[in-house]
């Protein structure tokens, strides 16, 4: 039975991953190794996961664009 799970740290960092470098290895080896044998740990990469992919659904840039343009509007009318 596993005694440590991983941190919220360390799963956010596996998400976070973009290059490959040799700690990110280090990491990815890590956590993947853990997850496996560890269904909690497993579950809360998972919802970190769903959490990070709506964050990304999300482009706030979009609506900054759009309070812009209808605040333009306002001051048209």
């Amino acid at each position: 039975m596993l005694q440590n799970h991983l941190t919220d740290a360390e799963l956010i960092a596996f998400v976070e991953t973009t290059e490959i470098t040799p700690s990110s290895l280090e990491l990815l080896s890590r956590v993947t190794s853990h997850i496996v044998r560890c269904d909690q740990c497993r579950e809360r990469l998972v919802a970190f996961q769903k959490m990070y992919g709506q964050l990304s659904a999300y482009s706030p840039a979009e609506e900054t664009e759009t309070a812009c343009e209808d605040q333009q509007e306002v001051e048209l009318a």
